[in-house]
């Protein structure tokens, strides 16, 4: 049986991951960065959660609503990566 315990090295980029502010890690998304995407939606895929289930008061309905928020996040990623993919390809 193999140790599954991340690496120091491992640990510390994990830590240092998840102690960046969402700001940073919003502005890393809309480059195209898709682990801070995924660590964004870490962070706040339980708070849409309930605060879903507080109006829907179904977990089922719940827990798609809070999927429709974080692929409505991905095309808000998408939209500023096109974007920026665009201005950086019209000359000046």
């Amino acid at each position: 049986m193999t140790n599954r315990e991340p690496t120091p090295s491992l640990r510390s980029r994990l830590c240092e991951r998840t102690s960046l502010q969402d700001e940073t890690l919003i502005a890393a998304a809309q480059q195209g960065d898709a682990a801070a995407f995924e660590e964004l939606v870490r962070r706040h895929q339980e708070g849409a959660f309930r605060a879903a289930f507080l109006v829907l008061r179904d977990a089922d309905e719940a827990e798609d609503a809070a999927q429709d928020v974080s692929l409505c996040a991905i095309g808000r990623c998408r939209t500023a990566w096109t974007r920026q993919s665009l201005t950086a390809s019209v000359p000046a």
